[in-house]
This record gives C-alpha cells, sequence and structure tokens, in this order.
C-alpha cells in the first residue's frame, strides 16, 4: 500500500470512528424529546392558590375555589397549590396526553400539595 493510500484509509477510519461516537453521545435514533400535553385538575372545597406551568412555558400564579382545570404544554409538569384555609381538603392531578401521571392531596390546615410528571 503506498503512503497516501494508507493514510486515507486512515483518515476514512477516524471519519468513521467519529461518526459513531457522535451517534452515541447524541443519542442516536430514537431520543427526540417530543412536547406533550398536559391537564392539570385541581379538586377542592375551599380556596386555594399556587402557580402551575411546564419547563417550556415557565410558571405563573394561579388562584381559585373549588375545582378548575388547566391545559400547559411541554416536557414536563408542575403544580404547588396551597389551601388557603384550615378546613377542607385539596387534590391536585396532573394528566399526560390523557394518561394520569401524578396526585397527591392534601386536608392539613392550610397544606400543600406539589406535584410534576
Amino acid at each position: 500500500m503506498k503512503k497516501g493510500e494508507h493514510k486515507k484509509k486512515n483518515l476514512v477510519h477516524q471519519i468513521i470512528i467519529f461518526a459513531i461516537i457522535l451517534f452515541i453521545v447524541t443519542g442516536g435514533i430514537g431520543c427526540v424529546i417530543t412536547e406533550s400535553t398536559f391537564t392539570i385538575k385541581i379538586k377542592s372545597d375551599t380556596r386555594w392558590s399556587g402557580s402551575i406551568g411546564s419547563v417550556e412555558e415557565g410558571q405563573w400564579s394561579v388562584e381559585g375555589s373549588g375545582n378548575e382545570t388547566f391545559t400547559v404544554h411541554g416536557t414536563i409538569a408542575s403544580a404547588c397549590i396551597q389551601k388557603s384555609t384550615s378546613f377542607g381538603y385539596l387534590q391536585v392531578s396532573i394528566y399526560k396526553d390523557g394518561k394520569l401521571v401524578a396526585r397527591q392531596e392534601t386536608t392539613a390546615s392550610y397544606g400543600v400539595v406539589a406535584v410534576s410528571g
């Protein structure tokens, strides 16, 4: 093999090795993270306030009483809600594309519920 051919072959091997390493480091095929639709459902018999949101859309403040439903989009959604009273119950659920992924509840005085999914 001539010296120039050896250099070309060596360069081809280096490019192939680089491509394989790049493929492994970037996660290969099928590792694309897609955004989902999240539904955050608050059920309560009292007043409450807190924040909800997703990684992509950010967090925003919410307040209300009784039952309420919010929709957010992203890869991860979260909610942190506190009862505004010493009585009653508070339940917060997160659904990802219609499937329940997280649920917490409290009856504690001024209790806090934090969920993510």
